[in-house]
């Protein structure tokens, strides 16, 4: 092949140019998350900047939009991956990546924060952006690769993470939050042109008639299989552990940094090192899964993750703070390498879409309910309570990972 050939991707050549596949994958994902993040990062302080007085109500606020668009993400997401089952997953990806897009730049005129709710129900219907790259990821690459790959994968997702809230924080100092929200959308945008230029997958042959698959048969199969259930209630656990401090983080790293005329920078820069040490956590853990063991590294990183979630919360200084919050990247970034791995290995491919979108709803699930307790817990405790739950949390999750490995053991 010559010219666009070269650098196009095929979903039907799994076993050849796996390495550029996962190059393209990790841009994509790069540019992406840095927008989501960039929306995140400041979202209690934007919404303060549209007549919200108290900081309580803004994180409020802020938990109700994350729990509206999740909630809406989970609903959506198994009948998402069915889909995908059917006619691939590159379409899925467009549409995630088009529509968030379009929502974000609305966002940015809202002038009230009651405008925000059903622009955030549109995005998580049509959202779903990692559950459609971890499947068309674990379909083109050798599984004895899968945990190197998608930790490449989940690096570009936690490297956008880390850029995106110093972005956002830079721009909403120097412009305005509506400026941020734009550039958001003309990131994810830019990241769907990559998709339609540079993914090139060819429609899957289905049976007709009677032997043609249901929508629902590849969803029945994962709920059969305990433990494809159990590692997807670990995902439900680390996300929502991971969004349980989401509306909180910008107040707590305000309160020890003190007022000053760049503490959206600061916010920024704090949340930026949290995923860059998932960044480099995915990719050091999803390489040392595949010599060491995918549950090895799970049963490690859930315990590391809680303990430095503690950590975050007994501190009282801004340099602590951020250094315990990058040691907890690191683990957050192995487990979500690791349980998606698991995931990609254990489905079985005709129903792997189905798989990765019950896993996408736990997921959301956990990206619903956590903000949302979050934001309830700090009207009534304090940010460093939360924190401390999200580290419970984990804790659950490694008791999960101790009956994973009990039901492989029964399986094998």
């Amino acid at each position: 092949m010559t010219g666009q050939d070269d650098v196009t991707i095929s979903a039907n050549e799994p076993e050849s140019g796996w390495r550029r596949i996962v190059t393209i994958a990790f841009l994509i994902q790069f540019c992406s998350m840095m927008g989501v993040s960039v929306v995140f990062a400041f979202l209690p302080l934007y919404i303060e900047s549209l007549g919200v007085e108290s900081e309580n109500r803004a994180v409020f606020w802020a938990g109700v939009l994350m729990f509206s668009q999740a909630i809406m993400v989970a609903v959506a997401s198994p009948l998402w991956g069915s889909i995908a089952d059917r006619y691939g997953a590159k379409l899925m990806l467009i549409r995630a990546l088009f529509v968030c897009s379009i929502v974000y730049v609305l966002i940015s005129y809202a002038t009230g924060v009651a405008q925000l709710i059903p622009l955030f129900l549109v995005a998580g219907v049509f959202s779903g952006i990692n559950t459609a790259m971890n499947n068309l990821v674990a379909g083109l690459v050798p599984r004895e690769r899968l945990g190197a790959a998608i930790g490449t994968v989940q690096t570009g997702v936690f490297t956008g993470v880390a850029i995106g809230p110093l972005l956002g924080g830079f721009l909403a100092d120097t412009f305005s939050y509506r400026i941020g929200l734009r550039a958001a959308g003309a990131l994810l945008l830019f990241a769907c042109t990559m998709v339609i230029v540079f993914i090139r997958e060819r429609p899957q042959p289905v049976a007709s008639g009677a032997t043609r698959p249901g929508l629902l048969d590849g969803l029945r199969e994962t709920s059969r299989s305990r433990p494809l259930m159990l590692l997807i209630g670990i995902i439900f656990l680390v996300q929502f552990a991971q969004q349980l401090v989401t509306p909180v983080m910008p107040i707590f790293i305000r309160q020890i940094a003190g007022e000053r005329d760049n503490i959206a920078t600061t916010v920024g820069l704090v949340l930026a090192l949290g995923g860059v040490g998932s960044a480099i956590g995915a990719i050091l853990m999803g390489r040392l899964a595949d010599r060491l063991g995918q549950r090895r590294v799970l049963r490690y990183a859930t315990v590391g993750s809680a303990v430095s979630f503690v950590l975050q919360a007994v501190t009282w200084a801004l340099i602590p703070l951020a250094a315990a919050r990058t040691v907890t990247g690191m683990f957050m970034g192995g487990l979500n390498t690791s349980v998606n791995s698991n995931v990609g290995a254990l489905a079985p491919a005709a129903s792997r879409g189905a798989a990765f979108g019950v896993a996408g709803s736990a997921f959301s699930l956990g990206n619903a309910l956590g903000p949302l307790l979050g934001g309830a817990m700090t009207g009534l405790l304090s940010p460093r309570a939360v924190i401390v739950g999200a580290g419970g949390a984990l804790m659950v999750g490694r008791l999960l990972v101790t009956l994973l490995d009990r039901a492989r053991t029964d399986e094998a």
